[in-house]
């Protein structure tokens, strides 16, 4: 609004002079003042009358204002475009009208007339919504630029405090089959923080109240969180980047579950898996969940990997977590769980019944869509239904992350902490939205 009223106050200015001819020896100058006023209060009135409709839509239909950057560009847009007729106008009239004696830069002019409405020119050949996709597709392809807005969510979850009076769980493995399947004290324990240091936290590893002083009963564990800012973690994500070749995934892999009852050794699996070479990119990021039929997973890789050697000419390779992590040290790894997903060409996703479920998955599927528009992230996005695709779609269109949860209730309790503070009305909207991809 500030850029329409200064506009509006030299068409008024430059009008007054017209009133009032400073120059009554040259009697072209009257038209020029009349032509330059003319020019600004347009400028300025559209432009005003623009934002003001803005406001009015958004108060009477309860709709979201444009955001800053919109408007700001908005701006930037009618002052070059106001500034570029007044240079023409102005040159135009210096060429025709040329003062004896005085400026006659009369091409200077109109060449940066017309480098002003460079841009208004082009938006209006070819449309304001074609060049911002275009530009916005240019930006989303940045591979680094993607990888860092991974590295800023995994600094979040890095930053996360532990206090003392914390819950936490520590994992017994132990499927007590007195609690129902899906509830965490089947194999978790509640436990309870006591102690804060800089690189350990104490919980009380008996089942009870804990006594202060008493330093038998206490279980010492590293801070998750290490500071690491958002380069430090982008670093080390690309250290620890592996992928594992078409060729070595199997259906027994597939088949692997969670809790570890059919899985082989998670060691060897590591070995699976290799680093990536130079330039090398990852076709895709695998995001399903282990509690639905390997079976069929299978029958859906086969599908896609040979619909991949047809267009390619080559076997994809594939982030899967149970290989790609060193599950001896699986905190470290999954810390930078969001430059993974980004550092991929396509986050493929096996949607089976359990995998809005599960709350690690929907947040993969957030951190694809959250720093890109919608329909540019769904150009990475394969999504893969196990069942039918309406039941897939009805499933995605009702998410709701209040009933996904994690295995790790540590890190549930984690991965809530970002999704609040990032909204967890956007955060369910992002995912609902994949049902229309």
């Amino acid at each position: 609004m500030t850029v329409a009223l200064d506009l509006i106050a030299a068409g008024f200015t430059e009008l007054w002079k017209w009133l009032s001819p400073i120059y009554p020896d040259f009697a072209y100058w009257p038209l020029w003042h009349l032509s330059f006023g003319l020019t600004y209060l347009l400028g300025g009135g559209i432009f005003g009358a623009k934002v003001l409709l803005y406001i009015a839509r958004a108060r009477r239909f309860s709709t979201e204002m444009p955001s800053p950057t919109h408007l700001f560009y908005r701006s930037l847009l009618f002052y070059c475009t106001s500034t570029g007729l007044v240079d023409l106008n102005r040159g135009v009239m210096f060429m025709v009208y040329p003062i004896p004696g005085g400026y006659s830069s009369w091409a200077n002019l109109l060449w940066d007339g017309s480098v002003m409405l460079i841009p208004a020119v082009a938006i209006a050949a070819l449309g304001s919504r074609r060049i911002s996709n275009f530009l916005a597709r240019r930006f989303d392809k940045d591979t680094r630029r993607a990888q860092l807005d991974g590295a800023f969510f995994a600094e979040l979850l890095n930053a996360l405090p532990i206090h003392v009076g914390q819950t936490w769980w520590l994992h017994h493995g132990r499927n007590k089959s007195c609690y129902p399947v899906g509830d965490r004290r089947r194999n978790w324990q509640c436990h309870t923080v006591v102690k804060v240091q800089e690189q350990h936290f104490a919980v009380d590893a008996r089942a009870g109240r804990y006594r202060p002083g008493s330093q038998a009963s206490l279980l010492w564990l590293p801070l998750p969180g290490s500071g690491e800012s958002a380069a430090e973690l982008l670093g080390e994500a690309k250290r620890q980047l592996r992928c594992i070749e078409w060729g070595k995934i199997t259906a027994d892999l597939m088949r692997g579950s969670v809790l570890g009852s059919e899985a082989s050794d998670l060691s060897q699996m590591y070995e699976m898996s290799r680093p990536l070479q130079a330039g090398e990119t990852i076709d895709f990021f695998l995001s399903h969940s282990w509690y639905d039929d390997g079976d069929v997973k299978m029958q859906k890789l086969k599908a896609l990997v040979e619909s991949f050697r047809n267009r390619k000419g080559r076997e994809p390779t594939f982030w899967i977590d149970k290989v790609c992590v060193d599950q001896s040290r699986i905190a470290d790894c999954l810390k930078v769980l969001p430059v993974n997903v980004m550092a991929c060409s396509q986050l493929l996703v096996l949607f089976g019944k359990t995998y809005p479920d599960r709350l690690w998955c929907a947040w993969e599927l957030y951190i694809l869509f959250a720093f890109a528009r919608e329909e540019h992230a769904a150009e990475r996005l394969v999504l893969l239904p196990l069942d039918s695709t309406s039941s897939a779609i009805a499933q995605l269109s009702n998410f709701d992350e209040a009933q996904a949860h994690c295995y790790d209730p540590n890190e549930e309790r984690r991965l809530r902490q970002v999704i609040r503070a990032v909204s967890t009305r956007e955060f369910n909207r992002r995912i609902r939205a994949c049902a229309s991809t």
